[in-house]
């Protein structure tokens, strides 16, 4: 019974995290029919560097020594969106698309989460496969298309997990749990919504959204709030991700508060668990509940540039190497005696 528990407690805080992967996206599908090739040749290099460089416990990074913390686990959220398919140069991608993703950074000792927010628009080497399964090729493309090129379920996030590891400099990966974006409304309701007070104007959205307005959130709102974003408007998808994370951090409270005993739980359970997929272990979810969340959600760094078809986030692989050392290193003090 506990277990249930505490994966109703994983599937209501993906709610929050994944909401944005059904909206947008069906405004923006007819903007996405090629995937754009920047400048990749020099990230690669700098990507297979770095991966090198961090793929053993100790580093030293601007004559710094640093040591790889013991004391972490990781677990990869994705929001999904499957209803929508994509093709990428004639081959078909029908698995949906991780239109959102965020990296858990779990410290056993300290137990405090750090969130790290990847943008869908990231432009990575996503892995072609055709619908046999076969291995393609490799292809600069926004990082939502690699769950696309699986089976919908456990491969697509094994893909979409594998691509965020080698992302990270090849940090381990312990979990992944992905939500189905058509189970946020069911949700959402069943839990009676989230309360929260909107922090700026987005009545262009709906006309409830006025800023300081306390609203009550569930259902078809929950999902708007979390997913509009106006494609004609130049990274738009930023904003998007700021009001995931103003949602994740309501919901997150009020799912502790709400349902932190007894058996309400149980009818949650019911909703969520056709839309819900992960490998996480009954260890690992028993886990979940006595962490808490760090004050600042942590963002892959880089800009959104606008390309021939799309928004395109092109990430600042050096600043992406210092946020991974920051997170998953300790610096290692210099015990040299002066002389």
């Amino acid at each position: 019974m506990k277990s249930k528990k505490m994966i109703m407690i994983v599937a209501a805080c993906l709610i929050a995290v994944i909401a944005a992967a059904a909206g947008g996206f069906w405004i923006y599908q007819e903007n996405q029919k090629k995937t754009a090739v920047t400048s990749a040749k020099d990230a690669e290099e700098r990507e297979a560097q770095a991966s090198d460089d961090l793929d053993i416990n100790t580093v030293v990074y601007q004559g710094q020594e640093y040591k790889r913390r013991d004391n972490i686990e990781t677990i990869l959220f994705m929001g999904v969106d499957k209803k929508n398919q994509e093709m990428v140069d004639e081959i078909p991608a029908n698995g949906g698309q991780s239109d959102c993703m965020i990296l858990l950074v779990m410290d056993t000792e300290t137990k405090v989460t750090q969130m790290i927010q990847i943008s869908r628009e990231s432009m990575v080497d996503v892995a072609i496969y055709d619908e046999n399964g076969t291995y393609m090729r490799s292809q600069n493309a926004q990082i939502c298309l690699q769950y696309a090129f699986g089976d919908g379920k456990k491969r697509s996030c094994w893909l979409a997990e594998n691509l965020v590891s080698a992302l990270f400099y090849n940090m381990p990966i312990d979990a992944y749990a992905a939500l189905n974006v058509e189970g946020i409304s069911a949700i959402t309701t069943a839990m009676g919504g989230v309360d929260l007070t909107i922090p700026q104007d987005y009545s262009s959205i709906d006309p409830s959204f006025v800023q300081g307005t306390q609203v009550n959130l569930q259902g078809d709102l929950a999902v708007k709030y979390v997913q509009y974003r106006d494609i004609t408007e130049a990274g738009s998808n930023n904003g998007r991700m700021e009001r995931q994370n103003h949602f994740l951090r309501a919901m997150a409270s009020q799912v502790k508060a709400k349902y932190g005993s007894g058996n309400a739980y149980e009818s949650l359970l019911d909703v969520a668990d056709p839309y819900m997929v992960t490998d996480l272990s009954v260890d690992q979810i028993e886990q979940l509940g006595s962490y808490s969340l760090a004050d600042e959600i942590l963002k892959v760094p880089g800009e959104t540039v606008t390309g021939e078809e799309h928004d395109e986030y092109h990430i600042d692989m050096d600043g992406l190497y210092e946020l991974v050392l920051d997170v998953f290193y300790d610096p290692v003090a210099d015990e040299t005696e002066p002389a």
